[in-house]
């Protein structure tokens, strides 16, 4: 065989495996050398110790800026070059590492940059540093494209805490859903319709689609009949009598820029309630399984606040990005009733229309 020792063992692995030729000493040893010096520049001339000293244990890679070399080195040696996020988690809550050393380690940090928002949630304004210190803290991970689905629908994860929260968490959310969910009410009534109470914690436009329906059906001349009385579409609603002056304050408020309804403020009100019965029916029942009336869904959240502290704070975070609920049983513009399983074909039924009327317009040439 006149082919080097590697080139030997890869023509033999092709064929039918027979005994290799034994090495004669001197060969072993060359190979053995060949070996070791590819190898041994990753590794440090220095043997494990059981005290501290200088030497560097990762003299190869000492060329590259420290985090980048410990990287590499786990990848190429797997070893553990830091302790488990776990272990600095725990000491944190034992208060061995406190919040003052955290904005020490973010402030030396200067490719981090200054601090920038991403969002505003319930009034709170949000930065990528709070999100990257409770990421550290807590181990906030995104979920996977492919199991999304899966979380939203059986994970219940838009209206359940996921089992890692812990009891002090829970307990500080609960007691601000109840907040929100008792202050939202009491608006109902005093500058909000119900159907207000609803596009505040689903951020769908229910005010404007009431609104739409009513302008269409305006009466041309005064008199016109809108059909019941307001105050048996209030009680329909579930207003309780002391509201009524101030909904109907809040419904003359809605309608005052529509040309023509002050021409019988009564039938516009009418109309609008009507119209806002019949949007909240089909929302309430589509999204909670409940009556479309303010008792109902106030019985309804006030029996799991966990619902509604999650199911409002989910939908801050989407429209703080502009973003529809991607599985949500109603339109978010035309407010119908949708499959939420063809979620998959309505995204691509939409690429198509993109597709058929060109795209998004282009930029000025250059």
């Amino acid at each position: 065989m006149t082919g080097s020792p590697v080139e030997g063992d890869l023509t033999m692995a092709a064929v039918t495996p027979v005994t290799p030729p034994a090495r004669s000493p001197s060969e072993a040893r060359e190979h053995l050398a060949h070996e070791l010096e590819h190898w041994g520049h990753l590794l440090p001339s220095q043997g494990p110790m059981t005290t501290f000293v200088h030497h560097n244990t990762l003299h190869g890679l000492q060329h590259k800026p420290f985090e980048q070399a410990v990287a590499e080195g786990e990848r190429l040696l797997g070893g553990r070059p830091y302790e488990p996020v776990e272990r600095g988690r725990a000491r944190y809550r034992a208060g061995r590492i406190t919040d003052a050393d955290l904005d020490a380690v973010f402030a030396s940090r200067p490719e981090l940059g200054p601090a920038e928002v991403v969002g505003t949630v319930g009034g709170h304004t949000v930065t990528d540093v709070a999100v990257r210190r409770l990421h550290l803290l807590h181990g906030v991970d995104a979920l996977e494209p492919a199991t999304l689905r899966w979380a939203l629908t059986t994970g219940a994860a838009t209206h359940r805490f996921a089992p890692d929260i812990g009891e002090t968490a829970r307990d500080r959310l609960l007691g601000t859903a109840q907040q929100e969910l008792s202050g939202g009410l009491r608006r109902v009534g005093d500058g909000w319709t119900l159907a207000d109470w609803l596009e505040a914690l689903l951020y769908l436009p229910l005010t404007d689609a009431v609104r739409a329906e009513v302008e269409a059906n305006l009466p041309d001349r005064a008199g016109r009949p809108a059909g019941k009385p307001a105050t048996d579409l209030l009680r329909g609603l579930g207003i309780p009598e002391a509201r009524h002056h101030g909904y109907l304050a809040a419904v003359d408020a809605h309608c005052e820029s529509l040309n023509g309804a002050d021409r019988d403020p009564d039938s516009t009100r009418r109309l609008w309630l009507a119209a806002e019965a019949r949007v909240v029916r089909g929302i309430a029942r589509r999204h909670f399984g409940v009556p479309g009336t303010l008792g109902g869904l106030e019985a309804y959240f006030a029996a799991d606040l966990e619902r509604y502290g999650l199911t409002a704070l989910w939908h801050a975070c989407l429209a703080s990005f502009q973003l529809p609920h991607p599985l949500s049983p109603t339109h978010h513009v035309r407010l119908t009733e949708q499959d939420p399983e063809a979620a998959p074909e309505r995204i691509a039924e939409g690429f198509r229309d993109i597709e058929q009327w060109g795209g998004p317009p282009r930029g000025p040439a250059r």
